[in-house]
């Protein structure tokens, strides 16, 4: 048994609380057989056991201190990505985590993953919530990330690397060489870089540490360039992430993310400048060729690659991809959505995922990666917008509970808010409804569909001069189609006739043709208007 854990833990105090008892019993049977036995003799024992025992157990105290209980640290092992070097093997993580057990009375994890930026996933960094969530989910009291600095590849004995705490402070610096593990704050900063070259003897060590208090981090504005991209504001997700590649040219996450950029952006523009569709496809190749120099066993590398080509409709490259990666892994959420981009037919040539349809796919996505808000929007969009008929309770159901579930996760965010406010409106929850796009006016005032759907909540709750005033605002903005045929029917309502023609009429002269799902709703309604009937005919949602 450890000593350290002989004085320091409960064994350890039991053994030393008993054995001034073992002396006097030791004494007391002495005496006895000596047929000297009084009670002044053991007493005058007793204090001596206890004097004995007292000064040993000081002693003892002093050169094992009791162990704390350790606190269980998950790592992210990070390299410097600013370097053109390659990757530093897991192994020398685990190495360096070894000495962080050995130095720290922490119990340090290291988190081994194919792919080495797959952490940068924000469910664990965007805020301290998750992070200390995903603690408990693996145990651990804290999750931290760590990145090695500048040549530090050159210094097995002495490694200098950042931790950034998932608790109470966001940015812990820390510097680790062969001998300590010292906290590295403004204070003491100059001290230990004076320390540290004179412990290493190393020329190029004070420049090291130099650099490394100083480099900035891309973290932040990676972070901030990826949520302005999830909450589709594409153009300035694309600036900020350019504004990053300036300064670090060869990130692998920001690389990766200008890529889903221009895709989206492709996929956007696809009609609109063919020229434009060019340009960023000759742009995904360069950044496809630097990642492959960078990390080309990445399963990030591959996920993007395999996505490049579905914007572009390569199909058959795209399945050529997929059955790499279907050997590679089924646990990655980011597989069933690019299977869910392809045909139903291709899907036998996957007959071990055994999906059969959409909604399958769809659970997997959620099942897979449950954090992950626009997996929610889709599988939402799924149900509502296909107007399954043939099960319509149960799917509203399913939708409303994948999409209240991502307003837990994200509150205030639009894209969730809308089809919040979209499911409360096929429940004829018109309150709900209302209150949910009230909140996305307030936040977005640019978005005409919010103002349409409270025309449509306020029509149902026939506050006809509301409901006018709502659509009136959708046209006025996009000239919003099926605006003009809730306000025939909310004038047809009001018996303004002439109006409601108007109306219905504008509708009817908008079509954009034979995609226009409502254009025969829309003539019938017209001769209802002229035929003053009252029978109800289908109005869109």
């Amino acid at each position: 048994m450890d000593l350290n854990e002989l004085v320091g833990n409960v064994p350890g105090g039991i053994y030393l609380l008993i054995s001034p008892i073992l002396v006097l019993c030791l004494i007391t049977f002495i005496l006895i057989r000596l047929k000297s036995f009084q009670t002044h003799y053991l007493i005058l024992g007793g204090l001596v056991a206890c004097l004995i025992w007292g000064y040993k157990f000081y002693e003892l105290r002093q050169d094992y201190p009791p162990t704390p209980d350790p606190k269980r640290i998950l790592v992210f092992p990070f390299n410097n990505f600013e370097q053109d070097k390659n990757w530093l093997p897991f192994a020398f993580w685990e190495k360096i985590i070894r000495d962080l057990n050995r130095k720290t009375d922490r119990n340090w994890i290291v988190y081994n993953s194919d792919s080495i930026f797959e952490s940068f996933d924000s469910r664990f960094f965007a805020s301290q919530d998750y992070r200390k969530k995903f603690a408990e989910l693996v145990d651990a009291d804290i999750v931290v990330y760590g990145i090695l600095v500048p040549d530090s590849s050159e210094y097995l004995g002495e490694i200098s690397f950042k931790i950034v705490e998932g608790t109470e402070k966001d940015f812990e610096p820390f510097l680790l060489n062969k001998n300590n593990f010292t906290k590295l704050t403004d204070e003491f900063a100059e001290k230990i870089i004076s320390e540290a070259k004179i412990e290493n003897e190393n020329p190029k060590f004070e420049d090291e540490i130099e650099k490394f208090y100083s480099l900035p981090l891309p973290l932040e504005s990676y972070y901030q360039a990826k949520i302005l991209f999830k909450e589709n504001k594409i153009d300035y997700a694309k600036t900020l992430t350019n504004e990053l590649l300036q300064t670090f040219p060869n990130f692998p996450p920001a690389l990766i993310l200008l890529g889903e950029i221009n895709l989206q952006i492709t996929y956007r523009d696809v009609r609109k400048d063919l020229r434009g569709m060019d340009v960023y496809y000759k742009e995904g190749r360069t950044i496809l060729r630097k990642l492959f120099e960078k990390v080309p066993n990445s399963l990030d590398y591959w996920f993007f690659k395999t996505q490049f080509h579905t914007t572009y409709k390569e199909w058959t490259t795209v399945e050529e991809y997929l059955k790499l990666l279907f050997e590679k892994t089924l646990s990655d959420a980011r597989f069933y959505r690019i299977l869910y981009n392809l045909a139903p037919f291709r899907w036998e040539n996957f007959e071990k995922i055994r999906v059969h349809n959409y909604p399958e796919i769809l659970e997997k996505l959620v099942f897979l990666d449950p954090a992950s808000i626009s997996y929610r929007i889709l599988f939402t969009d799924f149900y509502l917008e296909k107007n399954l008929l043939d099960d319509y309770q149960t799917n509203i159901k399913k939708s409303q509970k994948i999409i209240e579930e991502a307003s837990q996760l994200r509150s205030n965010n639009v894209p969730i808010l809308m089809r919040l406010g979209k499911v409360y409106l096929h429940k004829n929850e018109l309150e709900k409804a209302l209150e949910n796009y009230h909140n996305v006016v307030s936040l977005d005032s640019t978005i005409s569909d919010a103002y349409y759907n409270l025309g449509i909540a306020t029509f149902q709750k026939r506050r006809f001069k509301e409901s006018e005033k709502f659509l009136l605002k959708a046209i006025q903005m996009t000239k919003h189609l099926d605006s003009y045929f809730y306000l025939a029917a909310l004038y047809n309502e009001t018996e303004d006739k002439e109006n409601a023609l108007k109306a219905i009429n504008k509708r009817i002269l908008l079509s954009p043709g034979p995609s226009d799902l409502y254009i025969e709703n829309a003539r019938l309604y017209k001769d209802l208007i002229l035929s003053k009937s009252t029978k109800p005919t289908e109005l869109p949602y």
